[in-house]
């Protein structure tokens, strides 16, 4: 079992930010994040409960529809426009939520009903749930 210190994923992410923005003179250089790996991903898909409100071809929806839970089936053709949107779409969820999701994935207050994941995932998480989705988008569609 790995060992790690468990930084805040939003300071990790945001540290990130800075740093590529510091570093880099051309804007078209998309943020470089550690490795991840896609067995690893799928574990902490599962392990953090992303599958209570998406499945994916491999991993089946556990929401409970009648508690109000929302299935978000994620496939080879629902891939975000940028690497920046999906962390985006990760750590803060309420930043921007699909317009076709919005009704049933908001509150009254019109916040994400996905938990911040930037509370409770590592950086490596991150990598490793990106890697695992990349994988997804890499088929065929």
């Amino acid at each position: 079992m790995r060992h790690m210190m468990r930084i805040p994923l939003f300071v990790a992410v945001a540290v990130l930010f800075i740093w590529q923005a510091s570093c880099q003179t051309d804007a078209s250089k998309a943020l470089a994040l550690p490795a991840g790996q896609a067995d690893d991903g799928r574990e902490a898909f599962v392990r953090l409960q992303c599958n209570r409100c998406h499945s994916t071809p491999d991993i089946a929806w556990i929401g409970v529809e009648l508690e109000g839970d929302v299935h978000v089936k994620i496939t080879a053709a629902s891939k975000p426009a940028s690497r920046e949107e999906l962390i985006t779409s990760i750590t803060n969820p309420s930043y921007k939520i699909s317009k076709r999701h919005i009704l049933a994935m908001t509150t009254k207050d019109w916040e994400s009903r996905m938990l911040p994941y930037a509370e409770v995932m590592t950086v490596q998480e991150l990598c490793d749930i990106i890697a695992y989705l990349d994988e997804i988008w890499s088929t065929p569609k």
